[in-house]
Parts: structure tokens; sequence; C-alpha cells
């Protein structure tokens, strides 16, 4: 009775999925799981049903696990056609979450076992497809991640491979007369083509792709096989050929039930006449895409139709019109969080900005602003006569009683602490004339102000120098001479710091020992609670061991435990990026293929004029 049961369930499920209704479907055959059945058939055949509805659903992690299950059966019972189908099933749901190596493997498992099988052309042909389909999916995967979109050797890899797949099914469907397999073959043909540079050839393709879908009355097909011929034409350089062919994919778009599309084919017909020159036509068709980008709430296609008006505008002289667009362009930008984009839109808003100025600002006087900038900051100093007295007079030397000195003080008695450098040469101050004032030339307070800054400096670093104690070798040296080291402010008892560095190498040796020391000191014992005793005590023998210098090395079981604690560290400041993160945001009103590149590149030659053209 549960077999009935379960098989009823299972029939109206896939009634209800062929109808389109996959979220009923899925409820149903869910009830049918729960009536369990002993028929390991209709068991299956559960599976797949519900691997393909969450497919459909666009659930790809729940797809893959019924559809995993469904393997499993397979083998179990030895079904080597099942088993084929269930690869080609996990094939493409891993192509779909991105794992391609994964997919391909499994595409190549399903080819595999039909061509062992030798009983079913048609499977082979559909396996050949899917592997292509998996390549190409990879390199536009690759090439949308790029930054430039440029074509990487791994990429253009993928899409000779996948052009190999899709020659051997061309020919086997060719030969088998199906149109409709024929025609996709051929579609997939072109864009492989085209993303490897060979429009000729992608041409080619597309127009046998056009042909079979005029000759199936595919219109959808028809619409597609238009826009990729108007692609190829223009990185063809034939502009009017791509106007043609862009105007027939619009003219197959019904606008009623498909606006996303009419968006689309306007983009890449206001991109053509931009390419011809033709401004005016292209800002008509510009405006029509953002009049449907702001319907659909398509904020990606808003920002690239604002860019494309700026710069339309632009050319047409109307600056006030392209800085208006190019600011809308920014203020979305910003609000996608789309650094690239930003950078555009900031780029053109100051060059469409320096276009409206009437009276451009040149080099020199940008560098005079400057400077007077500099000036006006520089008045904070306050170098005025009275104020350089009052701080020469306060340079003082230090308190007997042992008192800390005053900033000055320490300013001016810091370098008896400190090894003495010969003093920098200065060119001699002009001699006043007879005429000359009383208060200082400019010179004399331009020094004044590089003393200052010097002193205030130098005062900066000793307020952070700290005393320190030398290593055994220099203390020894040092009770030897009957001197004290210490580098500070202050003087040593017996004699100043410097006076007991004798050499350079001497110096360096009292840097490094007091640098070692300092780090002794930061040392601690690992917390590893979850390493044995043994270990715990071999790791602090060797430690007093490296402290003492009886060893050079430490014990193997000291960097083992190193790597665990490092890699435990690692592993928990890792996170998994979600999907939202790494994905673009969804622009259905942009095509794939936009352009933005050729055009950028074609108007920064135009605004250079004709002048500067060889």
């Amino acid at each position: 009775m549960e077999d009935n049961d379960c098989l009823t369930l299972a029939l109206q499920g896939e009634a209800l999925c062929r109808s389109g209704d996959f979220r009923s479907g899925v409820d149903v055959f869910l009830k049918a799981l729960a009536a369990n059945t002993d028929d390991v058939a209709v068991l299956s055949a559960i599976y797949i049903q519900l691997g393909n509805a969450y497919f459909y659903l666009e659930s790809y992690d729940k797809a893959l696990d019924y559809h995993s299950k469904d393997i499993r059966i397979a083998r179990q019972i030895g079904d080597e056609n099942g088993e084929a189908k269930a690869s080609g099933n996990i094939a493409m749901t891993l192509k779909c979450l991105g794992q391609y190596a994964e997919a391909i493997a499994c595409g190549q498992r399903q080819l595999d076992i039909y061509r062992k099988l030798d009983d079913d052309r048609t499977a082979v042909s559909r396996a050949l497809y899917n592997i292509g389909n998996i390549y190409l999916a990879k390199a536009k995967a690759s090439i949308a991640a790029s930054v430039d979109g440029d074509l990487s050797e791994e990429s253009k890899e993928d899409l000779i491979l996948g052009l190999e797949y899709y020659k051997e099914n061309y020919l086997m469907v060719r030969e088998f007369g199906d149109l409709a397999a024929q025609g996709r073959v051929c579609g997939n043909l072109g864009s492989v083509q085209y993303m490897l540079g060979n429009f000729p050839q992608a041409v080619m393709y597309h127009q046998e792709r056009l042909l079979l879908a005029r000759e199936c009355k595919d219109i959808p097909a028809e619409r597609r096989a238009y826009t990729n011929l108007g692609n190829c034409h223009v990185f063809l350089g034939q502009y009017p050929v791509a106007e043609q062919y862009y105007l027939k994919a619009l003219a197959l778009v019904d606008p009623a039930r498909d606006r996303a599309l009419e968006a689309q084919a306007c983009y890449s017909l206001g991109n053509t006449y931009s390419l011809m020159g033709d401004h005016v036509r292209a800002v008509q068709f510009y405006q029509r895409h953002l009049a449907i980008a702001k319907e659909l709430q398509d904020s990606v296609g808003q920002g690239r139709a604002c860019w494309s008006l700026g710069s339309a505008h632009a050319a047409l002289g109307q600056t006030a019109e392209a800085i208006q667009f190019a600011e809308e362009h920014l203020r979305i930008s910003q609000e996608l969080g789309d650094a690239h984009q930003c950078s555009y839109a900031e780029a053109n808003l100051q060059e469409y900005t320096f276009r409206a100025s009437e009276t451009p600002v040149s080099a020199e006087e940008i560098t005079e602003r400057i400077k007077r900038i500099s000036m006006e900051q520089m008045d904070l100093l306050k170098l005025t006569p009275d104020v350089r007295a009052k701080n020469a007079a306060a340079a003082v030397k230090y308190d007997p009683e042992g008192r800390r000195p005053s900033p000055a003080a320490e300013a001016s008695t810091s370098s008896a602490a400190q090894p003495v450098l010969p003093p920098k040469p200065r060119p001699a101050a002009p001699q006043p004339t007879a005429t000359a004032s009383s208060s200082s030339s400019p010179r004399d307070e331009e020094e004044d102000m590089f003393d200052l800054i010097s002193r205030c400096q130098s005062q900066r670093l000793d307020d952070q120098r700290c005393e320190f104690v030398s290593s055994d070798k220099e203390n020894n040296n040092g009770h030897a001479n009957g001197n004290t080291h210490h580098y500070g402010n202050g003087s040593s008892k017996t004699g100043t710091a410097h006076a007991n560095v004798r050499t350079f190498e001497d110096l360096m040796d009292m840097i490094a020992g007091v640098q070692s020391k300092r780090l002794d000191e930061q040392r601690a014992d690992l917390p590893s609670p979850s390493a044995p005793p043994a270990t715990r005590e071999s790791f602090s023998a060797a430690g007093r061991k490296s402290d003492s210098g009886e060893g050079d090395s430490l014990s193997e079981d000291f960097f083992d435990m190193l790597v665990k604690v490092q890699g435990s560290r690692m592993g928990d400041q890792r996170a998994t990026l979600s999907a939202v993160s790494v994905n673009k945001a969804a622009a259905p009103t942009v095509p794939d293929e936009d352009f933005t590149n050729l055009l950028q590149t074609r108007r920064r030659v135009s605004s250079k004029g004709p002048a500067d053209k060889t």
C-alpha cells in the first residue's frame, strides 16, 4: 500500500513539474519520500525529479544533494546508464555553483560511460555539448572576474578545449539531422570564436545559426543571432552593418513581454551610434534605455546609461548636461559601492567641469596657489623676534636637584648624550646695510624657522628615548674602563655614553644585545593545553637551552607544536565568502557586450582633435 501511495504522489509531482509549477511539485515529491517505498527505481526517479526541480528553482545545493543520492543508488545496483545520467546532472549543477573542475570531471565521467556502452550516440553528443558548455562558462567567469576583462592564457585554453567538444558535437548532430541541436551548437561555436577574437569565423557560425533559427521558426534564437552578429561587426569596424543587425533584433522584441531585452537592444544601438559619431541618435537610444532601467529598478543599468549620456552630451558640446549625468553616475556608483565606476565618474566629472570653466586654471597658477597656501600655514609658527628671544632664554641646563628640565633645555642639552656629528655648514648671512632696520632679514627668519623646527623635532625624538642596559660584553667593558653606559638625555656619572663606543662594530653589538634582551623579556610559553605534558616540557627545556647558549636548534616537538598553534590561529581567522559578496550586481538591462572599453578608447582618440591624427 505504501508503494502505491509513493508512486501515485511521484506521478502527481512529475505532472506539476511538467506544467512549470516546480514549487508545488517539490512539495508533492517530499510527501512521496515520506510515504516510503522499497522500489529502488521509484526512489531513484523521485531523486532525479527533486534534483531537477530544485535546479530550476535555482536551489543548486539541494539539487546537488538529491542528484548525489541518485548516483549512489545507481552505483549500488550497477546501473551504468543511470550513473551516466546522474553524472551529467551533477556536472550541470556544479557548473552553476562555479565548481568547474569538479563539473568537468563529472561530465567526462558521463561521456566515458556512454562511449563504453556504445548504444546511444545521441547521449554521447549531449555529453560532448555539456562539457563544452562547462568550459565556456568557466572562461566567461574568469573574464568577468578580471578587472580589465582581458583574456588570460588559462581562459584561452578553456575556450580552445570547449571549441573541440563543440566541433565534435556539431558533426554528430549534423549527421543526425537535428536542426535544433545544430543551431544551439552553432551559436556556441560563434560565441567561442568571438571570445577568442576570431570575428570572421564567429560571423560564419552566427549566420548559420540565424538560418537554422528561421527554419525552425525560433524567434528568440533569431533575435540572439542578430545581436551576436551586431557584436561581431562592431569589432570588425563595420558599424553600419552592426546598426542594421541591432535594429532587426530590436524589432523582434515584444515590449509588452520583455522590457529588459528592449533596453539591451537600445543600449547596443546607442553604443553603435556613438562609435559612428552620430551622438544625437545615440542620446535618443540612451534615454530610452535609461527610462526602462528606472522602470525595472536596475541601478547598474541606470549608472551605465548616465555614463553614456554624459559622454554623448560632452561630445555634442553640451557640458552642463554632461556634468549632470556624470554627477548622477557618481551617485549611483557610490550607492552600489563600485570603486571602478566611481573612479570613472570622478574622472569624467573633472573633465567636464574643466571644459565648462570659462577661464581655465593654468599649471603656473596652480603652483602659485599651493605656495600661497603653504605660506599662510607657515604664519601659524609665529616666528617673531620676541618669540625667538623667549625661546633662547628658555634654554637652560639641568636642575642640580635632578628635576626634569624644560623642553627647550632638553633640546639644547640632548646632544651631550649622543654621538656628536659635525655641523652642516650654513651659508653666511648677508651683512646688514646702513639702511637696514633692527628687525631680521627674511633670510634670517627662514633660517631661524628651520632651527626651531630642528629643535622641536629633536625634542620629540628625545622624549621618546629611554635608558637601557647594555649586554654583558659591554657591561664588562664599562666596568673595566670605569664608565657606565647610558643612552638618553642625561649624562652618565663617570662619562658620556658615546665615550665607550669605540667603533661602529661595538655600537652594533650593543644594539643587538639590547634588542635581543627586549625580545626575550616579551617571550612566554605558548598556551597549548591540548599538547601532552612531554611536549610542553620539551618546549620549556628547549627554551632554557637556547637562553643558556647550550644548543643552537630547538627540538622537533617544538616546531610541531608551533605549526599546530599557528595553523589554529589562521583557521580561526578564515571566513567563507558569501555568494552575494562574490557575484556582481544584477543588470538585466545591460547586455553582455556593452563595448565600454572600445567606446572609451575611441572617445579619447576623438577628443584629441584632428591636429593629433597622422
